[in-house]
């Protein structure tokens, strides 16, 4: 009998939202902001990646009759620093 009471209240965390204390008032989840080297070191990169896609002149920059950068998807060809690269390649 005490196996099945503790076996009960040890399984009734699936009768209730998680969200929601015994009373029945609100638990508030507050996304917290993520900090350290890592976050910075990925958000700098990012910072760097988008500056890089809006500043480079790949358009007008040709190299051996190549675009700097050119991704063809319905040809399936890309020229990465006028380097072509074929599906089969990556």
């Amino acid at each position: 009998m005490e196996n099945q009471i503790n076996t009960q209240e040890t399984n009734d965390f699936r009768n209730q939202l998680g969200i929601i204390k015994k009373d029945g008032s609100r638990s508030w989840v507050f996304a917290k902001k993520p900090v350290g080297k890592y976050y910075n070191y990925r958000t700098y990169l990012s910072w760097f990646l988008i500056a890089f896609l809006l500043l480079a002149p790949t358009p007008l920059m040709n190299i051996n009759g190549n675009q700097f950068l050119q991704f063809n998807f319905f040809t399936r060809e890309f020229f990465i620093f006028s380097v072509p690269f074929f599906p089969q390649d990556f």
